[in-house]
């Protein structure tokens, strides 16, 4: 069919499918003669609203110049037609541009969005002047609708336009009086383009005195262009990554991430150590970690009091792999006096202990028996370490302390070590009636029922008298250092109990008798074994 025709059906057709698809072939025809385009603004006019929005974007298309003034009639009226009677007008060179900027002044601000929108998707040059100066518009919905429809648009702009458009919108940036608004909308825009002439300008805008919105913004455009920053561009992103806004310390962190540490650069990075975010304090461990200097081993000590469990678990395992990192995570732990502290350090240490190497222990040792000696709890989280690193040479260790103490007579910290080693269930009864001992030597030893039942070395030597497979007084005979006195409150306070327990007191008793003569001592066992009735 010839446009002609079409122009006829066009006219007369019933139908408005028919109406509006003659509308649409002629837009795409290209024909700019007289009649097509009398026909088109005749079609402007139809019944139906689909025939009319057709004939309007052809008007576009055709670049119908004579329409100028009905198109810009017709997008004061709003809606959908007046849309798209802004975007035809656009398409009518300089004439069309002017005319929608010189109604930007008179119309309500839901048309002056329409008429960015249609300057900056325009994609030609007098557009682009005009879209760049809406950028800086008064109303952010403006300047928001402009650069979108400008990234959108993107694509339909040549080399030429796209290098002219990076240069103006890089002296825009330049200008000191521009809003927030405008500053995010440039740095946006200069991203898109993806033009390596407008990094100094994304480098400017994620320093601290530009809006987090714009800093977020540079920092997520500067992902194509920051592999190789210069020690200044890798402080400022250390910078970022340690700011409270998380719009901002998260695409930093995603970009240190790429990015290599090494022993030139340690300045640059330890700052992270002090990040607000975890994730940036473990950025910092994971790149200067492995570094073995003793900066980095107490910058990896302090972090393992941190808040966050992972921070403290992965700053504790890469300190235990360094010398430097082992024994500041150590003196750390051998100064502590905090009590739940030094607890939660040891427990760390405990996980990667088997990384430690083995000259830690004597130090670790020393310290515990210092407390021991001062019956300093401290000592608690210090005899777990050893006990986790080496059980048997932590057991001989202990035994071999306690006896050296009560070979002294400093029963009070020999019952120390002594009560840590009868912790373990796996005691040996040996053990537990040295510890029954030490404390019968700390006891104020008073008859009154009372008392005994509350006595802690009774409850010891009660509880061996118990046990079938432990002779209780073949063992605590031996032991030379208990005295009469002492044995006698033990079999006081075992004759009274039941069968088991009153044979050990008879035995204790009798040998009480046997080795005092006619000591009032004696005479109150003999006494005590009538009483009970416990040679019967």
């Amino acid at each position: 069919m010839s446009v002609k025709e079409i122009v006829g059906l066009m006219q007369v057709a019933e139908s408005e499918e028919i109406r509006r698809s003659a509308a649409v072939i002629l837009g795409e025809m290209g024909s700019t003669d007289g009649a097509t385009g009398k026909a088109l603004l005749s079609a402007c006019k139809d019944s139906d609203g689909s025939v009319r929005l057709a004939a309007i974007r052809s008007l576009g298309k055709l670049k119908v110049e004579s329409a100028l003034d009905f198109l810009l009639e017709k997008f004061q009226s709003g809606g959908e037609e007046g849309e798209a009677a802004a975007h035809a007008a656009t398409r009518l060179g300089a004439r069309g541009v002017k005319g929608l900027h010189n109604l930007l002044g008179k119309v309500s601000p839901g048309l002056r969005r329409y008429i960015a929108a249609a300057l900056a998707a325009a994609a030609t040059a007098p557009a682009d002047v005009a879209a760049l100066k809406l950028l800086s518009d008064t109303d952010p919905g403006v300047v928001e609708t402009t650069v979108s429809a400008m990234i959108h648009s993107l694509s339909r702009r040549s080399p030429a336009l796209l290098k002219n458009l990076a240069h103006a919108v890089q002296a825009l940036a330049g200008d000191k009086g521009i809003s927030q608004a405008t500053d995010q909308a440039v740095t946006r825009l200069l991203s898109s383009l993806d033009d390596p002439s407008g990094n100094k300008v994304l480098w400017d805008r994620i320093q601290p005195d530009h809006p987090v919105e714009v800093r977020a913004a540079a920092l997520q455009s500067l992902g194509r262009h920051a592999l190789k920053p210069n020690p200044d561009q890798l402080r400022q992103l250390v910078q970022c990554a340690c700011s409270r806004d998380f719009p901002v310390a998260a695409p930093a962190l995603i970009l240190l991430q790429k990015l290599p540490a090494s022993r030139q650069s340690l300045l640059a990075w330890f700052p992270l150590f002090k990040g607000h975010d975890p994730a940036a304090r473990l950025l910092a461990i994971e790149k200067l970690g492995p570094l073995d200097q003793g900066e980095i081993a107490q910058a990896l000590a302090s972090q393992v009091r941190h808040p966050d469990k992972r921070v403290r678990e992965a700053a504790m395992q890469e300190a235990a792999k360094t010398k430097s990192g082992q024994k500041a995570i150590l003196d750390s732990l051998l100064i502590e006096t905090n009590y739940d502290y030094a607890w939660n350090l040891s427990r760390l240490v405990a996980g990667v202990i088997s990384l430690f190497s083995p000259f830690w222990y004597g130090s670790v040792l020393l310290q515990a028996f210092l407390h021991l000696d001062k019956q300093d709890r401290m000592a608690d989280p210090l005899l777990f370490l050893l006990r986790e690193f080496a059980p048997d040479r932590f057991k001989e260790e202990l035994e071999a302390r306690a006896q050296e103490l009560r070979k002294k007579k400093k029963f009070e910290p020999a019952v120390s070590c002594l009560r840590h080693l009868a912790r373990d269930p796996a005691c040996s009864l040996e053990t537990r009636l040295d510890l029954a001992c030490c404390l019968l030597k700390l006891s104020h030893k008073e008859l009154a029922l009372e008392a005994r039942n509350a006595d802690a070395s009774l409850l010891q030597f009660l509880a061996l008298a118990h046990r079938e497979d432990f002779p209780l007084f073949e063992k605590l005979k031996k032991n030379s250092w208990v005295d009469s006195e002492d044995l006698f409150f033990v079999g006081f306070h075992l004759a009274e109990q039941d069968n088991r327990a009153r044979r050990a007191a008879f035995l204790i008793l009798n040998y009480v008798v046997k080795k005092g003569g006619k000591g009032k001592t004696a005479q109150a066992a003999r006494q005590k074994i009538k009483a009970c009735m416990l040679d019967e």
